[in-house]
């Protein structure tokens, strides 16, 4: 199942947490990979766009300083700061579409 969900462009994400837990920026991870997977899943730059400014600017992509910390939390083993990068990367693109 998490071959077909990569597959596909989608984020293997659980939201388990467990990175959040060890986040030093406070990252809300889960919720931005979600975002993200519903983006994938609708086509809609639109709605990312609008779903990630709900986000505090703290909890924001932008904040991870590859710090490491989740590589022994994440039990899908995520390349976390790759995959935020990703993230705000399409934000950006979606924020100069709008």
């Amino acid at each position: 199942m998490a071959k077909i969900i990569q597959s596909q462009g989608e984020i293997n994400c659980t939201a388990c947490k467990y990175c959040t837990e060890v986040c030093p920026k406070g990252i809300n991870i889960p919720a931005i990979f979600s975002l993200y997977n519903q983006y994938k899943v609708t086509n809609s730059a639109f709605h990312l766009k609008i779903y990630y400014e709900t986000l505090s600017e703290s909890e924001k992509a932008n904040n991870c300083i590859k710090c490491g910390l989740y590589n022994k939390n994440c039990p899908q083993n995520l390349p976390i700061p790759d995959l935020l990068a990703q993230v705000q990367k399409e934000y950006e693109k979606a924020k100069a579409s709008a």
